[in-house]
């Protein structure tokens, strides 16, 4: 089985930063992306990010880009929680959006490459219609289970 992993090593007004990996028995190339989600906002749905846990991954579809991608499921209070292309949180109504490295875009921070990412991500889960996701935090102060 494959696991997505992602661990957190930052957040503030501009979003929340991290690195996604995926492990398991299929996977023969590392798989190091970088993430950017909306800054921790209670768990409020279409603002906050995710918080940290263990939830199930579930193949489905963006509605706005008609394309194939992961949601995350199972977050207490919230749903739609989808993987997309964008390169700034400002972007994202609660969700997560990959990126092949972090940079400055138009004087922002931004994730970059924010499509290639995702079909990255995509064929390294091909042929999965589920996994999980482990969301963490690398910094001991902000690593709590509510973050």
């Amino acid at each position: 089985m494959r696991t997505v992993h992602i661990e957190r090593y930052e957040t503030g007004e501009d979003g929340t930063w991290g690195r996604l990996w995926i492990e398991g028995p299929d996977v023969t190339d590392s798989l190091c992306l970088h993430t950017v989600e909306p800054p921790w906002k209670d768990n409020l749905p279409g603002l906050s990010c995710v918080p940290a846990g263990g939830y199930p991954l579930v193949l489905g579809m963006f509605h706005r880009g008609g394309y194939p991608t992961y949601e995350v499921d199972g977050v207490p209070g919230r749903d739609g929680i989808k993987f997309h292309a964008a390169n700034w949180a400002r972007e994202l109504q609660g969700c997560i959006a990959p990126g092949t490295g972090r940079g400055i875009l138009r004087g922002r921070p931004a994730v970059l490459r924010s499509r290639l990412a995702l079909q990255r991500m995509l064929d390294a889960l091909e042929g999965l219609d589920s996994t999980t996701i482990y969301i963490t935090w690398r910094t001991p102060d902000i690593a709590t289970s509510d973050r």
